[in-house]
């Protein structure tokens, strides 16, 4: 595949400040306004302040700095943001932060903060336990750790609970979401690097299996239905999740993979019984796509192109789930249109372009958030970091794991709350599946970077 060079544009912003200064002596003999211009200059003289040092200025602003709560690789992007409790005005370009020793207090890097806010230490590589000292204020304690995604990934994978029996819509959505994420990291990072010559069944593969078995369950055989009451919309995306699963993992359980083939045709066909919604056809590709891989039959191939000449659909969620859609298309190996794959790779690759400059200037100069989060930007972000792994799994730029570095890093406690929406056993959020995503990291990190 043809690798995609970016040209990093680096914007730059000048402020301009201008000010006028009127003086009318008043009227007068020509004496009388002398001596009241040098009255007036000698007051205006013993006025003035005293100049103050920069450093006491700085040291009387109080000052947050949010750094990755999660810890930083080596290799990667490091960033944190700093927020002035005041004003800094004309001590911006004086603003400077050290990053010290946990243990002894020691200073061992020293920057600028840039446009006062940001401080940048991608260079510093030494591994260690630190924080960030800016004045007389200073951050949480910080990892830079090689192999620091590979814990992550441990602990994430071995925490989600998945649900044994699904009561509620929102649990199936769960389930979906968790099996979804967990295969898509082992088609495309843990199957590049597994030992062919054992059939062990990897990590990822085995809690995707969980959350479908949970899944199947659902099913009733006998009268051929869902046991629970659910839209057009989240029966595709049952649909879609069992037909990924048989159609990526059935070398580890033929009949698991077999159960799961037949009720994702089942359900895909009632769901199809009547007219699917337009928003919905994001969830209709995915599924189409799915069971086209799955199985090769020409309806679903039929079905799959169709929606793609209407539209190229986006998204790495379950809210939005066209990416997972174009990615089975993409990887079916049955005949598709050349044309029409093309038309998916170069969507894939033109949405990432556009959400690197994105997400450069919302969330890493801008650093913009929600000061209320809710699930649908936290899946936004998800999606997007997702997104950006496929594109640097198909054409390997460093633009794409740097924005996604920044992406994550927004997550994991730059965003305004100065919360960990990643790991943090307290956040509402942390139950979100990244498997896919932590793989994305590790495989990028492996290599030294150019």
């Amino acid at each position: 595949m043809h690798k995609i060079s970016l040209a990093v544009i680096a914007i730059c912003f000048a402020v301009f400040m201008a000010g006028c200064i009127s003086f009318n002596p008043g009227y007068g003999s020509q004496y009388d306004q002398a001596d009241t211009l040098n009255d007036e200059n000698d007051a205006k003289d013993s006025d003035d302040p005293e100049e103050v040092d920069p450093e006491t200025l700085i040291n009387n602003i109080n000052f947050t700095v949010r750094i990755n709560n999660t810890g930083y690789e080596p290799l990667s992007t490091k960033t944190a943001v700093v927020e002035a409790e005041s004003d800094i005005g004309d001590i911006q370009e004086e603003l400077k932060f050290e990053i010290c020793e946990s243990e002894t207090g020691d200073p061992v890097y020293k920057n600028n903060v840039r446009n006062g806010k940001y401080a940048d230490f991608t260079d510093f590589d030494k591994e260690g336990i630190y924080y960030i000292e800016i004045g007389d204020d200073r951050s949480e304690e910080f990892a830079i750790k090689k192999g620091n995604y590979n814990n992550l990934l441990t602990s994430v994978i071995l925490r989600n609970d998945i649900p044994v029996s699904i009561d509620t819509v929102e649990d199936m959505i769960f389930c979906c979401e968790l099996a979804a994420d967990h295969i898509t990291a082992f088609e495309l990072f843990e199957k590049e690097t597994l030992d062919t010559t054992q059939n062990i069944k990897p990590k990822t593969v085995e809690r995707a299996e969980k959350a479908v078995k949970s899944l199947i369950a659902l099913y009733d055989t006998e009268e051929n239905k869902i046991l629970m009451d659910m839209d057009k919309r989240s029966e595709l995306l049952y649909s879609a999740v069992l037909a990924k699963f048989s159609g990526s993992c059935s070398q580890y359980d033929g009949e698991l993979s077999g159960d799961c083939l037949k009720i994702a045709k089942k359900v895909y066909r009632e769901a199809c019984k009547e007219e699917i919604e337009e928003t919905d056809n994001d969830a209709l590709y995915w599924a189409s796509a799915e069971l086209y891989r799955a199985c090769g039959e020409k309806g679903y191939k039929n079905k799959t192109e169709e929606l793609i000449q209407k539209e190229i659909y986006s998204g790495f969620s379950m809210t939005e789930c066209g990416y997972y859609g174009s990615l089975s298309y993409l990887m079916t190996t049955y005949k598709v249109d050349m044309e029409l794959s093309k038309l998916v790779m170069q969507a894939i690759i033109d949405d990432s372009i556009k959400l690197s400059n994105k997400r450069i200037m919302d969330i890493y100069n801008g650093n913009k958030g929600q000061e209320d989060v809710e699930e649908e930007y936290i899946d936004s972000v998800l999606s997007d970091i997702r997104l950006l792994m496929l594109a640097n799994h198909i054409s390997e730029s460093l633009v794409y794991i740097d924005t996604a570095q920044i992406c994550y890093d927004h997550l994991a406690g730059l965003n305004p709350q100065g919360c960990d929406y990643i790991i943090d056993k307290e956040s509402e959020f942390s139950d979100k599946s990244k498997a896919f995503i932590l793989f994305g990291f590790i495989n990028s990190y492996i290599a030294e970077r150019d």
